[in-house]
């Protein structure tokens, strides 16, 4: 029997569940259908290519600075990578997805149509910003033309970009008119609700605290507030928005390390209590593991983190082993190694 709904997802999506084989797993496993747009397959290819060149550029300084004493040796040019980039990422989504990569048109047709939703600042254009939008009109209509006449009856997007979320009524009323289907539009963490299975734990009465926890709402704190530890939105000289990770690891969170994180965490803040952002290394580096991206933490967004903290400590104490568990795997989604090969590129 086909599934009945189809699930569809931003670029940022991608970019906080980056092993996307197992996550088309268990949305296949929950009977849903599993597309990707190719602008956000486009997309998430330039940001991979930026991040390249970005090294070239620094190998570029770095040689000037070097100059009088030392010589680098470049052994791939930046057009090679960024057609190794380009031909194999594509690859990759285009045997993962197969015929579900929903197609972009390029024509001047569609130019147009995305230029009178720039005028009129038609969703997921944001009233009063410009040309903010443009990547994301580009998505939208793609999926408009794309279950006009193909998919399922109903669709399940997940987002996280202010023009969607903020437009979900008006693009979901469009959506009915132009493909006489229905649209669903969520936050990125709408995914673990529907695929994580929560076992059953044995009755019992914890020790000494009063109430149980609201499992569902602590799940989705957890993940919501430590995405934003992850990864932050920026926007660049055109006023498109992407996103971009504030650290890397090179090895991977475990619950007895984020304790360690969480000990220290408060001292931490203290001593840069009037700064309005940090870098991630100065919250989550105990060992050496941790990389600085190009953007740092906020700090209300580190405030909200160590209130969750402090609340569960204080309320739940027992269930401090299964949130730094959490906290771990949703830090995990930054952990990388070099890349080096075909079959190691990522989506």
């Amino acid at each position: 029997m086909p599934a009945e709904k189809a699930f569809v997802f931003d670029t940022n999506f991608i970019i906080q569940n980056h092993d996307l084989a197992e996550v088309v797993k268990k949305l296949h496993d929950t009977g849903f259908v599993v597309y990707v747009t190719q602008v956000a397959v486009s997309e998430r290819i330039a940001q991979e290519c930026i991040k390249q060149k970005g090294k070239y550029e620094k190998l570029t300084a770095l040689q000037k600075d070097v100059a009088d004493f030392a010589s680098i040796k470049v052994t791939k040019s930046y057009e090679k990578i960024e057609k190794l980039y380009h031909v194999g990422m594509q690859k990759k989504y285009d045997e993962l997805f197969g015929d579900h990569v929903i197609p972009l048109s390029t024509d001047a047709a569609m130019f147009q149509r995305v230029l009178d939703r720039s005028y009129m600042k038609t969703p997921p254009f944001i009233q009063g910003e410009t040309d903010k939008g443009f990547k994301d009109s580009l998505m939208w209509l793609s999926i408009l033309d794309y279950f006009k006449s193909n998919g399922e009856d109903e669709v399940v997007f997940v987002s996280d970009d202010r023009g969607f979320k903020e437009s979900k009524e008006f693009l979901c009323d469009e959506f009915a008119q132009e493909t006489g289907k229905k649209i669903s539009i969520n936050n990125n963490a709408y995914y673990r609700t529907i695929t994580e299975v929560v076992p059953e734990s044995p009755k019992k009465v914890l020790e000494k605290e009063v109430s149980v926890p609201d499992k569902e709402m602590l799940r989705r704190q957890i993940k919501e507030i430590f995405d934003q530890l992850c990864v932050v939105e920026m926007e660049n000289y055109y006023g498109e928005t992407y996103w971009e990770k504030t650290f890397k690891t090179s090895v991977l969170f475990d619950g007895e390390y984020m304790a360690t994180v969480f000990e220290r965490s408060e001292d931490v803040v203290k001593q840069h209590m009037f700064e309005q952002q940090l870098p991630a290394s100065l919250l989550l580096n105990v060992d050496g593991r941790i990389q600085d991206g190009e953007s740092q933490i906020p700090m209300n967004l580190i405030d909200q983190a160590i209130g969750l903290y402090t609340d569960i400590q204080e309320m739940y104490p027992s269930y401090l082993p299964q949130f730094y568990s959490a906290v771990a795997a949703t830090l995990n989604q930054n952990f990388e190694r070099f890349v080096c090969v075909d079959d190691e590129l990522p989506f």
